[in-house]
């Protein structure tokens, strides 16, 4: 198959044990394809278009994504450390993330409603001034992940692994958490669970 060139356009493809590191992949787009087990290590993805993709099994590590637009996008046993999807083109985002390590990326300012983070490792992942309206991260660890003034609005985080919020600082009407994980959001600020 041949490697994808800037600009060029791609439909109902399946892209199998690629290796697309450091490429430029500006302007491309996709619609309807899959990724299982290609490497976009440092790819360029910028003012990219994805509707309809699928990616397993891949490396998405520090790929640049300014511009670049999403649209039902799953993500299913990827790595992607360090993506800035904050830079991303903000309209019409879609995600679904099956797990995935995300830690160290940043979805600051966002608007990402009903999107799923399940089975995901979210260490340090920056969701500050998102909106997550009924997002839910079961099973997932969000250690040390940034929720500030975040819409977590109806969100069900009932099954994630050490959550620790700013309840004065975040959104969280109908928010769904775990024992384990309002004791941790409350001994924050001093305050101990006594069952």
């Amino acid at each position: 198959m041949p490697t994808p060139q800037p600009g060029t356009e791609w439909d109902s493809e399946v892209f199998t044990k690629e290796d697309f590191t450091e490429l430029d992949l500006r302007k491309c787009s996709f619609d309807a394809c899959e990724f299982v087990d290609c490497k976009f290590t440092d790819a360029d993805l910028a003012e990219a278009v994805f509707d309809d993709c699928a990616w397993t099994r891949c490396e998405f590590s520090n790929c640049k994504v300014s511009g670049t637009r999403f649209r039902s996008a799953s993500f299913v046993e990827c790595r992607i450390r360090g993506v800035m999807f904050s830079n991303c083109h903000v309209f019409a985002l879609e995600f679904e993330f099956t797990q995935c390590n995300l830690s160290y990326s940043s979805f600051f300012g966002l608007h990402l409603p009903q999107t799923t983070f399940k089975d995901c490792k979210l260490n340090e992942t920056d969701f500050g001034e998102a909106t997550l309206t009924g997002s839910k991260f079961d099973g997932s660890d969000l250690e040390r992940t940034i929720f500030h003034r975040s819409d977590l609005t109806r969100c069900d985080m009932s099954t994630a692994t050490r959550l620790c919020l700013d309840l004065q600082n975040n959104r969280v009407k109908g928010l769904k958490i775990s024992l384990e994980g309002a004791g941790m959001t409350l001994a924050a600020v001093g305050i101990e669970l006594v069952l």
